[in-house]
């Protein structure tokens, strides 16, 4: 099973198509069949992690693999190439995060996202997507899931010498459509056993960090931070975050070193 989310119906046409996927009877937006779950949340960074709520909801497990795909623009990119997201910076917030997915070093070429709250119609030049639901999608999957079983894929839609505007929408199945074979790639990667990472409470070293003196919130901190860890596949945590007593300190040195590390990582 894999829970799907696009923004948009035109997204959906050709997953639903490719997928012989059924609508559902009680709910306009949601399609089905015997191992996929596809919703069509609209747009924005809200309505993504909603609609994700609401397909766990339904299927009341945790751990279930999930996938965001959709268009997004980039300055200079071509045209209707597909990208996984390596890392995704919500602009509002200003928070980062890490999908484990596009760490793996699967096959897919990928590039860092920049989720933002309104339509962009002139990008800088740095070499980066973006979306309107790619940071909301990955927050509420977090909650649920590991971060090496969430994936986005990410078309490119627009750019600076061609801007998107409504006369494209109707490209976007076309756009997508193009990629339905390298989707179902992702989509077998995402399930297949062989590339869950142990659950970090599992790994011995974790069990020495010491959170006596944390409070509930630095405790969720040190959670996230522990998971994302693992999911860049570090090794232990070093001797100098573990010792430390400092809930503080400790968070700091564990930041910056996990910085270090996913620095290191080519995607």
């Amino acid at each position: 099973m894999i829970h799907i989310v696009v923004a948009l119906g035109q997204e959906a046409k050709p997953l639903i198509k490719h997928w012989k996927l059924k609508r559902s009877s009680q709910f306009s937006n949601l399609y089905f069949c015997a191992d996929k779950l596809l919703v069509i949340s609209g747009m924005g960074s809200v309505k993504s992690a909603s609609a994700l709520g609401f397909l766990v909801g339904l299927t009341g497990q945790k751990n279930i693999p999930k996938l965001n795909v959709g268009i997004a623009g980039h300055p200079y990119r071509d045209l209707g190439t597909m990208w996984a997201v390596n890392k995704i910076v919500d602009i509002q917030s200003d928070k980062t995060f890490y999908p484990g997915f596009s760490l793996l070093k699967n096959k897919q070429p990928s590039l860092p996202l920049s989720t933002v709250t309104k339509p962009v119609r002139i990008f800088d030049s740095k070499d980066c997507l973006v979306d309107m639901e790619g940071a909301g999608f990955f927050e509420s999957a977090t909650m649920t899931c590991n971060v090496e079983h969430i994936a986005l894929m990410k078309i490119i839609s627009d750019n600076q010498e061609q801007p998107f505007d409504k006369s494209r929408i109707p490209l976007i199945p076309e756009m997508i459509g193009a990629h339905l074979g390298e989707i179902d790639d992702v989509i077998m990667q995402l399930t297949d056993p062989r590339w869950a990472i142990t659950q970090p409470q599992e790994d011995s070293t974790d069990g020495k960090l010491n959170t006596d003196n944390f409070s509930a919130t630095q405790s969720h901190e040190l959670k996230k931070l522990t998971q994302k860890w693992h999911g860049l596949k570090c090794g232990p945590i070093p001797s100098d975050i573990t010792s430390q007593t400092n809930p503080k300190v400790l968070l700091q040195l564990f930041k910056a070193r996990f910085l270090q590390e996913s620095k290191k990582m080519s995607f």
